[in-house]
Formats: C-alpha cells, sequence, structure tokens
C-alpha cells in the first residue's frame, strides 16, 4: 500500500544565497578575542536567556565575566560573574559548559575557580550555584576537577566530569547530589594508568538504565565509548554495541521519539550505523537519515524537533551549515554560513539562538552568538528549506513525477553533472546530463528519500525525490 505523504523539494545555491536575512547579530560591545560562547540556556523562571563561556563582556564600562544573561534587548551581569580577577588576560582558561536548574538555584559547571565576590578562602573550583542575587560555592567539592555536564532526574542532581570523589564519596567522573549530601553512584575507574580516570561527557536515563557518554578504559587499556548501568550493575557497552573507529567519541544525549539520542564524532566507515549520531531503542542501533558530515556538538529539543548543532556542513545530504533539525524522518537547515564552530543552542520567546566559536555569519560580524530571524528559511522539516535568488541566466533543473516509481525525467537548461544520494548520504548514482531532458530508470531504487544535486560550473542545486513502490 502506498503511504501519502507531503512532497516538497529543496533548491539550494551556493551555500545559501541572501541568508544574512535569516540570521541576526546580538549588540557586540566590546569582547577579547577568546570569547566563545559554549553554554545556552533559557531561564524560564526569570524570562532570560543565560549566556555562558570563554568570554568577557565590556559594555557602556560594564565588565561581564564569562556568564551574562539576555533579556531580549541587552545584556546584563549576574552578579560579578565567574573568576572576575585581574586583567581579562588572566582569564584565558576560564570556561563553562553546563547550567541546570535545581531546588530554586541555577547549579553552574565547567572550569573556574571564584565566582562573584566570594573570598578566596571559599572558591568554587568548577561548580557553583546561582540564586538570583547571589553566587555561591556547594561545599565538599574537590579543587581543580573540571564539570562536564549536570542534569537532573527524580530531583537528584548528576554531576559528569573527571573528579575521582567528592567529600567522601567514590565518584569516578560521576556524583549525585540532593541538595544537601553528595552520594555515590558506585561507578568504577579501571583505568591502568593511575593518573587517568574516566572522563564523563554525560548522563542519561533511558528504560529504566542509566547511560554515560565519554571516554572510559577497561583493564587492558581498551577504550570504550559508553558505559551503562543495567539492574543496578556498571559495564561497558559490549563491544558489538559501543562505538567504533580509532579517534571517535561520543557526547550530548536526549531522549527524543522514544529512544536514546546519542551525537559526537563516529563514523559509519569506522562500523557505525550512521554518522556522529544515532538512535538507540534499548537493543539496537538506528541510523537518523544519514547523520552529519563532520562532528556534533551539541543537541536539544524544542517543539518535537532535534537540533544538532556542530562542525558540520551537510546533515542527510542537506546542506545545513552547522545547525540541522531533525523532524523524526529527515533533515533540514535554516540558512546561514557560519566561519567556525557553534556550540551550544536554545530557545528564548519562541526564536532560536546559537553560540559558539563564529565572528563572522554570511559575512556579516556575529560575535559568537545569533538569533534566527526567519526570512527566506523556514523552521519546519520536511518544508522548503531555503528559496535561492533566480540567477542571471534564468537556470532551471526540475524533474518529474515526484513521487516516482519506474522513471524520472530531468529538465535542464545547461549541461552538467547529477549525483544521487539516498537519506544515508550513499552515492547511488553519478551521470553527465547532456541534453535539455533525460530518463533516468528507477525501478530498482529501494523505496525511500533521494537527493539529487546538479551541478554546472557556476552553480549547484539540490533537490528531493521520492521514490514510492507498491
Amino acid at each position: 500500500m502506498k503511504h501519502l505523504l507531503a512532497i516538497t523539494f529543496l533548491l539550494l545555491t551556493g551555500k545559501f544565497a541572501n541568508s544574512q536575512v535569516n540570521w541576526q547579530t546580538l549588540p557586540q560591545g566590546n569582547t577579547y578575542w577568546w570569547e566563545w560562547v559554549n553554554t545556552l540556556y533559557y531561564d524560564s523562571i526569570e524570562n532570560n536567556l543565560i549566556v555562558a563561556g570563554n568570554f568577557i563582556y565590556l559594555n557602556n564600562g560594564d565588565t561581564i565575566y564569562h556568564i551574562a544573561k539576555w533579556d531580549g534587548v541587552k545584556f546584563l551581569p549576574l552578579g560579578k560573574g565567574l573568576d572576575n580577577i585581574g586583567s581579562p588576560l588572566y582569564n584565558t582558561g576560564t570556561n563553562i559548559l553546563s547550567i541546570c536548574p535545581y531546588q530554586d538555584k541555577l547549579y553552574v559547571g565547567g572550569g573556574f575557580a571564584r565566582v562573584g565576590d566570594l573570598p578566596f578562602n571559599n572558591l568554587a573550583y568548577c561548580l557553583a550555584t546561582w540564586d538570583g542575587m547571589n553566587w555561591d560555592s556547594i561545599a565538599g567539592y574537590p579543587k581543580n576537577e573540571g564539570v562536564n555536564n549536570i542534569r537532573v532526574y527524580n530531583d537528584t542532581l548528576y554531576i559528569c566530569g573527571t573528579m575521582d570523589s567528592v567529600a567522601d564519596q567514590q565518584a569516578n567522573g560521576l556524583i549525585a547530589y540532593d541538595g544537601t549530601s553528595w552520594h555515590s553512584m558506585k561507578l568504577f575507574n579501571q583505568n591502568p594508568n593511575p593518573n587517568e580516570n574516566n572522563v564523563v561527557i554525560d548522563i542519561a536515563f533511558f528504560n529504566g538504565d542509566i547511560y554515560l557518554s565519554g571516554v572510559f578504559y577497561d583493564s587492558t587499556g581498551h577504550q570504550h565509548q559508553m558505559m551503562r548501568r543495567q539492574n543496578g550493575v556498571w559495564e561497558f557497552m559490549p563491544e558489538d554495541l559501543d562505538l567504533h573507529g580509532g579517534t571517535d567519541w561520543s557526547g550530548t544525549m536526549m531522549i527524543y521519539d522514544n529512544k536514546l539520542i546519542v551525537s559526537g564524532y563516529f563514523l559509519q566507515q569506522w562500523g557505525n550505523i550512521d554518522n556522529n549520531i544515532m538512535a538507540w531503542d534499548g537493543t539496537q542501533w538506528h541510523a537518523m537519515g544519514g547523520g552529519t558530515d563532520a562532528p556534533i556538538r551539541n543537541i536539544f529539543i524544542h517543539d518535537d524537533k532535534l537540533y544538532a548543532v556542530g562542525n558540520f556542513y551537510t546533515a542527510g545530504g542537506v546542506e545545513v551549515d552547522k545547525v540541522a533539525i531533525w523532524d523524526g524522518n529527515e533533515w533540514c537547515g535554516l540558512g546561514g554560513i557560519f566561519n567556525n564552530t557553534v556550540l551550544s543552542g536554545a530557545f528564548y520567546k519562541d526564536t532560536l539562538y546559537v553560540g559558539g566559536g563564529f565572528t563572522t555569519l554570511s559575512d556579516s560580524s556575529a560575535i559568537n552568538i545569533a538569533r534566527f530571524a526567519g526570512g527566506n528559511d523556514i523552521d519546519t522539516c520536511g518544508a522548503l528549506v531555503s528559496i535561492s535568488q533566480p540567477t542571471q541566466n534564468n537556470f532551471t533543473f526540475s524533474f518529474f513525477p515526484n513521487p516516482t516509481t519506474t522513471q524520472l525525467t530531468i529538465t535542464t537548461s545547461s549541461n552538467g553533472k547529477l549525483t544521487i544520494t539516498n537519506s544515508l548520504s550513499q552515492t547511488i548514482q553519478t551521470l553527465t546530463i547532456n541534453n535539455a531532458q533525460q530518463q533516468i530508470p528507477t525501478l530498482t531504487f529501494p523505496s525511500g528519500i533521494y537527493f539529487l544535486t546538479f551541478q554546472t560550473e557556476k552553480t549547484i542545486q539540490t533537490k528531493k525525490l521520492l521514490v514510492q513502490h507498491e
């Protein structure tokens, strides 16, 4: 039986023509060159966007150290901020990687020592709290033990990082906190090098089990990218189910569409089911439309869609340039040409904000933070992703029927090369188009979504095709 699907197409020319209409910069102030934005968090209680990272922001005589709040018009400080000591030249190592609400406070983790105006005998060392008025440290947290992520589950706070122990509790990279006391999660560390601990990047709770992403070594020195706790017992992810590759790593995890989504840097060619992002159902991995062509740095969910940001240029064969959206079936993008990595994203007042290490966006200055303003690009997967302006020579590229079953007719106004890829970014066919109209057999193509990229000397266009058999 045929499925009734909405048939739409993608039209991409170059790298998102006129995409500067779709993104806006924020007031820049006077910042310093190390001003990466690593973390964005929407504070629904105060109705502000919290912006944090390795930056110092100077504006109208005010200095904001490494963490700020955006009220929709301007950046404001959170007290005295973090590591607010001396010249900014001495703050290049400060970093903030995670912000999480818990028991009426914001917990902030990363790599820093001093918070607010606490005295030097009360340093926070990588973990601190903000109650809306004042900063504070947390008793028992050790010195110089970095925090990678903070999550809340069943009214308990979980801190991921590199810590050996906290207070008198064993940690090995993971510790629990109930607002008063620290609790060990009994995570083991088998690394034969006594000077190296687990590096826990993220924690996720799925189907009654606990999953960890990061870097873990067994007693033989073999590296694992994931661990899990089943029935109260920790174990390395079984070898046939772990991520594969010599330089792979696992990063942010989220629960989406009743599956555990794992992102990071891992490729199909290394034996993984997909590239840089996969879905785990508790038993096996599932591909996600071909994934991305470079690492994913962060994922988050908004309005039943999964957003991914990172170093990538394409997702599922679609040109997306560092910001991509997955609707459960396919990838799409929002335009823009970022000159460097996007590390974080969040929605504030129904508007998407992204932060990272970029300094320009579509040839306009955008120091490490920008927001999506709509325009030609639409925040909807399966709909029109980008509309380019017609070229001066009125170049055309089209095909019919769509959906197709046995044959496709290509119509172009110029000679060029046609590449057909499937939803896994695998090349199915490459051919030269020399005629104004040319037929391509599709009877042997399995049912599914394909992308047709037609390239001439002056332009590239990609459109989506649905092959549909009985």
